[in-house]
Order: C-alpha cells, then structure tokens, then sequence
C-alpha cells in the first residue's frame, strides 16, 4: 500500500476509491521510531509507503483576527483541527528548493497543505522576525508560524 503525494491512497497500485475505506485506513495509521508508517490492527501490522505526508490538507477556514485569530484545517479524511501549539505549521524546502507546507496532524502524523490552501495561508502572512530571519508568517492559536524567508 502507498499514499501518493496527492493524497490518494493505492493498494497494488490501484487507487482505492472508497473514501469510507480510506478513512478507516487512516484512523489506523501510525509513525514508528523506526522512520515507517504502518496500519495497525489488533491482529496485524502492515507498512505502507508515504510518498510526502500521509495527510492532504484540502480545506481551511480562518476566524478572528489579530492575537485571537484562528486558522482550521481539515484533511482529505475529514479530521479537522485549529493550528496552534498542538497542531503547529512548517514549510520544508524539496530536493529543487520549492516549498513543501506541513502541518503536524496528529500522533507523529503530518499533513501536506495543497496548493491552494497553502496560497490561501500566503495571502493572511505579515513580515515579522522569527528566529533572527525576516519571514512572511501566519498566527493561530496565539502562535506564529513561518511561512518562508522573504
């Protein structure tokens, strides 16, 4: 099993269309010390292969404003969280040195921002000093999150 970087989850190399099983997959998925993830049962442990994260980020919603603001996130399989101490954001820079969004989801688990969510994001920054560098960031949860260097 694999779960492609666009979020869509394959078994022998054929996607699985049923968002109900794929949603139950996920429930099941965790992150081991030993850098894999698996699924998990009480009766048996299966590695599946994660191209980028096992988690796309297709929806956000943003409330408040200023110290109070909040940004809601909510995955491909429906989880949805608020970004926060908990549920903190980063953008790592790929092999080419283009920006790859995540957000910790949940249990060592972490989601991709799509595009258009992490464009979203992009348009809510403001300069500020993180760090020592000028970056753009977003704040949530009383926390600032770096978007990347400007």
């Amino acid at each position: 099993m694999r779960i492609a970087r666009d979020g869509t989850w394959y078994y022998l190399d054929s996607p699985i269309g049923r968002s109900q099983m794929v949603r139950l997959f996920s429930r099941v998925l965790r992150y081991d010390d030993d850098g894999c993830h698996y699924l998990v049962t009480p009766v048996e442990k299966i590695r599946i292969k994660v191209e980028c994260a096992p988690f796309l980020i297709t929806q956000m919603q943003c409330s408040g404003s200023g110290d109070g603001q909040v940004i809601e996130l909510e995955t491909s399989t429906g989880e949805a969280f608020s970004c926060g101490a908990e549920h903190r954001l980063w953008v790592e820079c790929d092999a080419g040195g283009d920006p790859v969004p995540l957000v910790h989801v949940r249990s060592r688990l972490n989601g991709l921002l799509h595009r258009n969510v992490y464009y979203r994001l992009i348009e809510l920054g403001r300069p500020r000093r993180i760090d020592g560098e000028q970056v753009l960031a977003v704040r949530s949860g009383g926390e600032w999150f770096s978007l990347g260097r400007m």
